[in-house]
């Protein structure tokens, strides 16, 4: 496979993880500021995004299950019951319910990257110690990324740094996991190219990575 075949596969990966999180990024656009109305619109809106990309299968998993908690919660309590706490942290929500699926998607054994890795990969080399080991590496990343987002909602509500500053470390962390998702799986693909596989996600052959 040509480098740049590579290439376009892990951007096309992590183009899918990208967009499962759209209904978020549709909601935080739109609820951004303090309206009560710009907050409902926000989440009707990325609760309707969300059920539409499943449908679709553009989001799927952990990730899927995750926002739709989050939604669900927001509407209910933020929205319909009218409660301060939840529409007071509907900003930490989000990450938090994220980085809860991240780490139970990895406890049971299922790393939630490996639900839009497995789209590029042939189906008798995705339970292959090579491919499941990368789609932890990844995830385990992501979840670090969620934390840190986590962390930084938390902090904006007393630094007195402002909230675009805030804003902007959350995009950076973003564009952070994005480039490392990227870079770590077309490294992986050339190294399955170089040793003579054909395809898939995933690092080294089994044999070269875990001795097996």
């Amino acid at each position: 496979m040509a480098i740049d075949d590579i290439t376009r596969s892990s951007l096309r990966q992590t183009g899918r993880i990208l967009v499962s999180f759209l209904p978020l990024f549709v909601f935080l656009a739109i609820a951004w500021g303090h309206s009560l109305l710009r907050l409902r619109i926000g989440l009707y809106a990325g609760a309707a995004l969300l059920l539409v990309m499943a449908l679709g299968r553009l989001s799927r998993g952990a990730m899927m299950w995750a926002m739709a908690a989050f939604f669900t919660v927001a509407i209910v309590f933020g929205l319909w019951l009218e409660n301060v706490w939840v529409v007071r942290h509907m900003g930490v929500l989000p990450g938090a319910a994220l980085l809860t699926a991240a780490m139970v998607s990895m406890v049971l054994g299922r790393p939630f990257v490996q639900d839009y890795a497995r789209a590029d990969v042939p189906a008798e080399q995705q339970e292959t110690a090579g491919f499941v080991r990368s789609c932890y590496v990844l995830s385990s990343f992501w979840a670090s990324v969620f934390l840190l987002m986590v962390v930084n909602a938390v902090a904006a509500f007393s630094s007195g740094l402002g909230r675009l500053f805030h804003l902007a470390v959350q995009l950076a962390l973003l564009a952070v996991a994005t480039a490392y998702t990227a870079a770590y799986t077309a490294r992986a693909r050339r190294r399955r190219a170089a040793a003579g596989f054909t395809g898939g996600e995933g690092a080294a052959p089994r044999r070269q990575e875990h001795g097996a």
